[in-house]
């Protein structure tokens, strides 16, 4: 019994078992797996690099072309010429084809407040002029944009400015001074000491200028900070000011948006 039991047992360990799960065979399978595996592997490794770098190559010339585009659009006269710009000024989609940032101003969020005042906005002539049609500030929009780009300061801001200091264009100052920003007018003598411009061009681009050398730059003598909180410290007694200028800032974005006739899919 002891050797019937036996002798199964060796049976079992050397001949039931096929020849492939001896031990020895199943190494030398291995060892000839092994390599067949791992090059196989390797291949699919170094076609996902391969097409990793690829697709690294096509985004930052995509990115390459998008900041040629920025500067032909917004920092050229295109923007006085076209209706509406659709790169870097709003979220559209042409069928499938992705063709630009989100807002108009050039913040994300309506946050006009905290918004560095030399950021580029992506605002037309036309979008201004639509804005401010019916007021006495009508077809000024080529004014704010001009400056903006002679200067740098953001246009949107300096309409809301306009807005504020004029009251849409109807004090006095601005009227009969071409000066929409009440620029040199002191409290004892506003109308007086104002400054006189020969156009309401000439006042928009000489303020803004100032503002820029002496509120927004590091270097200004009036600088701290270059968003409206910044600003509002030195320039304005009114501690709200700033608020004001910014709620004026995000109507004129919010109705942009909600008017622009691109042709395009708005997301």
């Amino acid at each position: 019994m002891k050797q019937a039991l036996f002798a199964v047992g060796v049976g079992f360990s050397l001949t039931v078992l096929p020849a492939s799960a001896n031990p020895c065979v199943l190494e030398a399978q291995k060892q000839e797996f092994k390599p067949v595996y791992y090059e196989n592997r390797l291949k699919s490794i170094a076609e996902l690099e391969a097409k990793t770098e690829q697709l690294i190559t096509v985004s930052e010339r995509q990115l390459e072309l998008a900041e040629q585009a920025y500067h032909e659009a917004f920092a050229s006269k295109f923007r006085l010429q076209k209706n509406h710009v659709s790169f870097f000024s709003r979220l559209v989609l042409n069928k499938d084809k992705l063709l630009c940032s989100n807002r108009a101003v050039g913040y994300p969020n309506n946050n006009a407040y905290s918004l560095n005042l030399l950021t580029p906005s992506a605002v037309t002539a036309y979008e201004l002029n639509q804005f401010l049609k019916g007021t006495n500030m009508a077809g000024l929009g080529a004014a704010f944009v001009y400056a903006e780009l002679e200067t740098g300061v953001n246009a949107i801001f300096l309409t809301s400015l306009a807005i504020h200091e004029s009251s849409w264009g109807n004090s006095t100052i601005a009227r009969n001074k071409s000066n929409l920003f009440g620029y040199g007018a002191y409290d004892k003598s506003p109308y007086d000491s104002a400054v006189h411009f020969n156009s309401i061009e000439e006042g928009v681009v000489f303020v803004a200028n100032k503002l820029k050398i002496n509120y927004l730059l590091t270097s200004g003598k009036y600088f701290a900070g270059s968003t409206l909180a910044g600003v509002n410290k030195r320039y304005s007694s009114d501690s709200k000011w700033g608020v004001k200028i910014a709620t004026t800032m995000n109507q004129i974005d919010a109705s942009i948006l909600a008017n622009q006739n691109t042709g395009y899919e708005v997301k």
